[in-house]
C-alpha cells in the first residue's frame, strides 16, 4: 500500500470519527469502532512497511558487502595461484640446478679419477724408466768404449742383451 493511500484512508477514519455508522466506498459500512482499529492498521502497516524498507535496505548492504568479499577471495585466490605458479617455477629451477651441479660435480669427478690415472701412469713409467738409466748408462759405455776403439767389442751384444732383457721384465703400462 502507498503512502498517499494511507493517509487518504486516514483521512477518510477522521471525517467519520464522530458517526456512529457511515458508509465507506461501495456500500461497505463501517462501525465507528471499527475506525479505531483501523487507525492501529494503518499504523502496524506504516510500521512494517518501515522495517520491510530497513530490512531491504540492509540486505543491499549485505549483498554489497558480499560482492566486496566475493571480489576480494578472487584476487586473493587468484594472487595464490600466481605465487604457486612461481613456486612450482622456482622449485624446477633448483631442481634443473642441483641436476646441473650434480653433472658438474659428477664430471668433475670424472675428471679428477682420470687425472689421478694418468699421475698413477706417469708415475709408475717414471719409475721404470728411471729404473733404465743404470742400464743405459752401462750401455753406453760400452758403445763408447767401441766407438773409441774403432773396432767391435763382443761386449756390446752384451749390452743389447741387458736392454733387451730390462725390456722384458720392465714393460710399459700401456703395452701390456
Amino acid at each position: 500500500m502507498t503512502p498517499e493511500r494511507i493517509e487518504e484512508i486516514k483521512q477518510v477514519l477522521a471525517a467519520c470519527n464522530d458517526q456512529p455508522w457511515m458508509s465507506v466506498g461501495n456500500n461497505l459500512k463501517l462501525h465507528a469502532n471499527c475506525f479505531e482499529y483501523i487507525s492501529d492498521l494503518l499504523a502496524a502497516l506504516e510500521e512494517a512497511q518501515q522495517e520491510v524498507k530497513e530490512w531491504q535496505d540492509e540486505a543491499k548492504q549485505w549483498r554489497d558487502d558480499f560482492v566486496e568479499k566475493n571480489n576480494e577471495l578472487a584476487e586473493a585466490q587468484q594472487r595464490i595461484g600466481k605465487l604457486e605458479l612461481y613456486v612450482k617455477a622456482l622449485e624446477f629451477s633448483r631442481d634443473s640446478a642441483q641436476d646441473m651441479a650434480h653433472n658438474i660435480s659428477r664430471e668433475r669427478g670424472l675428471e679428477l679419477f682420470e687425472a689421478q690415472q694418468t699421475t698413477d701412469t706417469l708415475k709408475s713409467e717414471n719409475k721404470r724408466l728411471s729404473s733404465l738409466l743404470p742400464v743405459l748408462k752401462d750401455a753406453m759405455d760400452l758403445f763408447k768404449s767401441e766407438v773409441e776403439l774403432k773396432v767391435t767389442i763382443p761386449g756390446n751384444e752384451e749390452a743389447r742383451k741387458m736392454i733387451y732383457k730390462w725390456l722384458l721384465e720392465n714393460p710399459s703400462p700401456g703395452a701390456s
